[in-house]
């Protein structure tokens, strides 16, 4: 709570929790800080911020956007936004450099990685395999991967498993057994509690309420 995540342009991300989780968010246009005579593309952000004034912008901005009845409303919303970024370009922004390259040159690979994932996940799949395919070591993999994605690379698998158990549930009458080991799980004890861990519910139960 209290955190904000800069997604910086052009890097591969996604949103996960295990629990509900209320957040805003803000998308910039690139135009709106073209019309103030920055290049976007020549400053990086620190990707998570935590501070008191940065929130309280944020709250500025969130309390604008829901009061736009009131006169000259989206004047006040630009300006909220104009603060903002200011606040974020003077205290939390870096110039582009070579390490761009090296960080678009990244992104590639972990897209590659992503599209590995998706094709094999449903079957025996190594870290060894997705890093060698990817053109990674596997260890700056691991430490890459987590940065971008937000998670390891087995939890991501494993929530790719349970989304195709979770339909595949509600979609067959598939012994659970069957499913389980479809979809890419050593045991039906295991796939039980990941399934609970990242669905909510046991697959039993959700086969039961279908």
């Amino acid at each position: 709570k209290g955190d904000m995540i800069i997604v910086n342009s052009k890097v591969v991300h996604k949103i996960f929790s295990d629990s509900q989780v209320d957040y805003r968010c803000l998308i910039v246009d690139n135009s709106f800080i073209d019309q103030n005579s920055i290049d976007p593309s020549a400053y990086y952000f620190c990707e998570k911020i935590c501070d008191y004034e940065t929130g309280l912008l944020m709250e500025k901005i969130t309390s604008a956007y829901e009061n736009q009845q009131i006169e000259f409303s989206h004047l006040e919303i630009r300006k909220c936004v104009s603060e903002f970024l200011l606040h974020l370009y003077k205290h939390y922004s870096k110039p582009q450099s070579s390490v761009s390259d090296l960080h678009d040159q990244s992104n590639r690979k972990i897209r590659k990685a992503l599209d590995y994932i998706n094709l094999h996940f449903c079957e025996k799949i190594s870290l060894d395999d997705i890093a060698v395919f990817s053109g990674f070591s596997k260890y700056y993999f691991t430490r890459i991967f987590r940065q971008m994605i937000g998670c390891t690379v087995f939890e991501h698998i494993n929530m790719l498993r349970c989304k195709k158990a979770k339909t595949m549930l509600l979609s067959t009458n598939l012994p659970l057994s069957k499913i389980c080991y479809d979809c890419g799980f050593e045991s039906p004890s295991y796939f039980a509690k990941t399934f609970k861990t990242y669905i909510g519910v046991l697959p039993s139960k959700l086969r039961q309420e279908k």
